[in-house]
């Protein structure tokens, strides 16, 4: 098992101790209750744009980099609905437009210390520079150091378009708000539950907690490998967009989680211990099917590699 992991916030790759629910050191703590609504309503407004006319729109902006997708946060936190649509739609619009206009096209293979001398055996300065600026890993199946030898070319786009200002009129009556009056995702499904939260009891609470503190682990366990099919290594063998299903279920399941482990926080709900009770069974159930399917997929392109 290799001894680093990708952080889901930042994507850098950190050693596997010095993550917790997923995040690196430095990203630790900065999630915030409207980081968890905006995650919640830009899943939804993915989830409604793949069922749409134009599914490769959400591939698109998926592969956004960590630092756009952080910008995109920033500008479109308080949106919600159709205006968040247009957002996503207006981003990755933009994004194709300028791929249109440039592109830096690379291709190669990840190689061992070896393979790299034979090649560049007669170009030590070459072979310097690979060591010391080419993107590297620990291969988790050779067990050996491994570092990128692209190969550059290069390619002509000669592209005519036109532009035109275009109106988008919105389908509902969405009011833009600050993200801190969004309403919470259990709003968003279904009207509030009437009166107001009730102190759980002591030994109900205990229970609760004991139940989340099982469920942890194992979604520490299940966000682990998620992270591992993410890794270069595998990218061949299992289609990009599974491994982005895999993401989305995952935050998914996780937002879940958080909004039960805020409630047990805060020692309040308007929930029974019968119903917070089967809140996490039903995590624990959808955390064991999604990671199941995460090590199936992982077992197979294991052995695809060995052959």
């Amino acid at each position: 098992m290799t001894d680093t992991v990708v952080c889901t916030v930042c994507q850098g790759v950190i050693q596997r101790r010095e993550v917790a629910r997923g995040r690196c050191l430095s990203c630790q703590g900065t999630a915030s209750c409207s980081d968890a609504t905006f995650r919640v309503r830009l899943t939804r407004a993915l989830k409604s744009l793949k069922d749409g006319n134009d599914p490769s729109i959400v591939d698109n902006f998926n592969s956004l980099s960590p630092a756009e997708k952080t910008n995109f946060k920033r500008l479109h936190h308080d949106k919600l609905g159709n205006h968040l649509i247009m957002a996503i739609q207006q981003k990755v619009k933009t994004t194709r437009r300028s791929e249109m206009q440039q592109r830096a096209i690379s291709s190669g293979h990840m190689k061992d210390e070896a393979d790299l001398t034979e090649k560049y055996g007669k170009k030590p300065d070459q072979l310097a520079a690979i060591f010391a600026n080419a993107d590297s890993f620990t291969c988790p199946i050779r067990g050996c150091k491994m570092w990128a030898d692209p190969d550059f070319h290069t390619e002509w786009n000669f592209t005519q378009f036109e532009e035109s200002d275009e109106t988008q009129t919105l389908a509902t009556d969405d009011v833009e708000r600050a993200a801190k009056k969004q309403k919470t995702e259990q709003t968003e499904k279904a009207p509030p539950t009437q009166g107001e939260a009730k102190e759980l009891k002591s030994a109900d609470l205990e229970k609760l907690k004991e139940l989340l503190a099982a469920i942890t682990e194992e979604l520490n366990n299940y966000e682990f490998d998620v992270a591992k099919v993410s890794h270069e290594a595998f990218e061949e063998y299992i289609p990009k967009k599974c491994i982005l299903k895999m993401h989305q279920k995952k935050a998914e399941i996780f937002d879940k989680a958080d909004e039960v482990s805020s409630t047990l926080d805060s020692g309040k709900s308007k929930d029974t211990f019968k119903s917070l009770k089967q809140q996490l069974a039903a995590i624990r159930k959808s955390t064991k099917d999604e990671h199941d399917e995460v090590k199936k997929r992982l077992s197979n392109a294991e052995a695809d590699m060995k052959d």
